[in-house]
């Protein structure tokens, strides 16, 4: 930027920050090699990278990774720039990988890292602390040292304007040697050095920005110290479970269209910070939706793993598949994968459903799940019990599909066991029945109003006991506009 005199432009002020310390945070990070960390721009193109491969090699100009061939990547970095956060299956030149991103809100970039998901499997518990700690430490620890770095240079321009404006030439001279010592200063700062101390006697604006300055690394300093002195390991599990809990929350999907055709809404308790249970929902094809609902066996961050596992598997094989009449086959080779994963003999009832919205007919499977209530004629009955075994328990089972016709006005309610086994102070379970004497007061309640409605129950039943299992809800109203 320039600056004046009376004569016009005296000069131009440049500044720039070499990119070798946010590579050290990035290396930093590192799973020991396992991993390909990088940091994406809002156009689309790496510029931080540990990988060199053509895929994610840094500075590749002109390369938008939403164009992508692979078309898992570009669906994630479209997803990235756009400043979501999740973790995703993608696969790059026919090999798999789960990639973890979160955005960096400050600055518009995202950040994310790349790991094979044979070291996923192989390594699960490592898998555990990496992932939970490592997107949400990692991804706030850059963007925090990014932003200092563009706070402490946006503060140092404006001061030598606001000197250089007040000042002849003849005086400028005397105020650019500490100038170059406060640049200095932030640079030994920024490189880790906090012992680091301005000694500027000038009797101006700037020895007073050096003592502040001078100041700010002391309270840095002992507030480090004080950090690193409470990430004791009790401290540290509820970061952890912090993390997993927001982890969990931004998967399960929390936009719920609006369309002509049907109106949908769901919603998930868990009873401990992270959960068992999910749902899902998302479209094959413009005609075809998928909602599915699920209860993994035990809780905590084990359960959350395996759901992620599960939620992940069967989506990403459904959306290879794409067609109702294959969803027999998705799930007997979904139930397979999950198997050949299953060191910890965890197990998940699922009940998943493929709906044509251009003619209502519904495919579904129920591995062991409870019954959905459909409502038909303003009316709502249980669906059956399930006829499939629970997912996960053995390879090579398989899951007969079944298919129902509905018609306008016509809704699907799905839950986990968690809202008919909730119990109240006197140990007295909510039960089947009365879910179905709320029900049958909805005969033409939108999806949110049947939610809304079950929910509040639930509640009032429940008064002041605490919650014991993950309850999750999803509603589907259909709509047929033909």
């Amino acid at each position: 930027m320039p600056y004046f005199d009376d004569d016009g432009i005296a000069g131009v002020i440049c500044l720039d920050v070499a990119p070798k310390d946010i590579y050290k945070q990035i290396n930093a990070s590192s799973l020991e090699g396992r991993d390909t960390i990088f940091v994406l721009d809002k156009n689309g193109e790496v510029i931080f990278s540990t990988g060199k491969d053509k895929n994610l090699a840094p500075y590749i100009l002109n390369r938008d990774l939403r164009n992508d061939d692979d078309k898992t990547l570009a669906q994630a970095a479209r997803r990235m720039v756009d400043g979501e956060q999740d973790i995703v299956a993608i696969d790059i030149d026919g090999n798999k990988y789960f990639l973890a991103f979160s955005p960096l809100k400050s600055i518009g970039w995202s950040f994310g890292t790349l790991i094979d998901k044979s070291a996923i499997y192989s390594f699960s518990e490592e898998t555990k602390e990496d992932v939970n700690e490592y997107i949400g430490e990692y991804a706030a620890l850059l963007e925090s040292f990014l932003f200092k770095i563009s706070l402490g240079a946006l503060v140092i321009v404006m001061i030598i304007f606001a000197i250089l404006f007040r000042s002849s030439l003849k005086e400028s001279a005397g105020f650019v040697e500490p100038i170059h010592g406060l640049i200095d200063g932030v640079q030994d700062v920024a490189g880790g050095n906090l012992d680091k101390k301005l000694d500027i006697k000038t009797g101006d604006e700037i020895e007073l920005l050096a003592d502040n300055f001078n100041e700010m690394t002391g309270k840095l300093k002992t507030y480090m110290a004080t950090v690193e002195k409470n990430t004791a390991d009790k401290e540290r599990a509820k970061t952890e479970l912090a993390v997993a809990t927001q982890i969990q929350d931004g998967m399960l999907p929390k936009n719920f269209p609006v369309r002509d055709e049907f109106n949908i809404y769901a919603s998930m308790t868990p009873a401990k910070e992270v959960g068992g249970d999910f749902y899902d929902f998302y479209f094959v094809d413009k005609n075809h939706l998928v909602l599915t609902i699920a209860d993994v066996s035990g809780k905590g961050i084990t359960a959350a793993l395996f759901m992620i596992m599960a939620k992940t598997l069967l989506k990403d094989n459904i959306l290879t598949e794409g067609k109702p009449e294959n969803l027999s086959d998705v799930m007997r080779d979904t139930n397979n994968e999950l198997c050949d994963n299953n060191e910890a003999d965890m197990f998940v009832t699922l009940f998943t459903a493929i709906i044509d919205l251009s003619t209502g007919e519904m495919t579904f499977v129920n591995a062991g799940h409870n019954p959905p209530f459909v409502r038909r004629d303003k009316k709502f009955s249980a669906l059956g019990r399930a006829k499939s075994p629970i997912f996960g328990t053995l390879p090579g089972l398989n899951f007969p599909a079944t298919k129902i016709q509905l018609k306008d006005g016509d809704a699907i309610f799905m839950y986990t066991d968690g809202v008919t086994e909730a119990m109240n102070d006197k140990r007295e379970l909510f039960g089947e029945k009365r879910l179905q004497v709320v029900l049958d007061k909805l005969s033409d309640a939108d999806s949110k109003k049947i939610l809304a409605e079950v929910d509040a129950a639930v509640k009032d039943f429940v008064a002041d006991a605490k919650q014991s299992d993950d309850i999750t809800m999803l509603a589907f109203v259909f709509r047929d506009r033909a």
